[in-house]
């Protein structure tokens, strides 16, 4: 959520960059740690598909964060569809069923380079 109060994706709220400092560069490790062992702890769990990565969660955060056009309860209702199809789409396959996502996963190298203005 911005200053103003208003929600939707981050990127169009902060510029579509932030500034590589050495206080974002910090905050972008730290959290670059958290997922890696919030993923890497869902996959030793198996509860996780195997060709998702720490890097996809940004993503796939600002993917969800569309705004859909209608208000109240119906939204709130949609966005918890949606939101369910995609949790259930991250569950491993069943052993007999095989499913590879397309495209490469992106990488925090990748993340980097949509996020962070160059350094000043």
């Amino acid at each position: 959520m911005s200053a103003q109060g208003s929600s939707g994706p981050l990127l169009p709220q902060v510029g579509g960059r932030l500034p590589a400092t050495d206080e974002v560069l910090a905050a972008a490790d730290r959290l670059r740690a958290a997922l890696d062992d919030l993923v890497g702890g869902a996959h030793r769990a198996g509860v996780l598909r195997a060709d998702f990565t720490s890097a996809d969660i940004p993503l796939l955060l600002e993917h969800l964060a569309a705004r859909i056009p209608v208000t109240g309860e119906r939204a709130t209702a949609l966005h918890l569809r949606y939101l369910d199809l995609v949790l259930a789409g991250l569950r491993p396959p069943a052993a007999d069923q095989t499913t590879i996502l397309p495209g490469p996963a992106p990488d925090w190298a990748e993340l980097s380079e949509l996020w962070n203005a160059p350094g000043v």
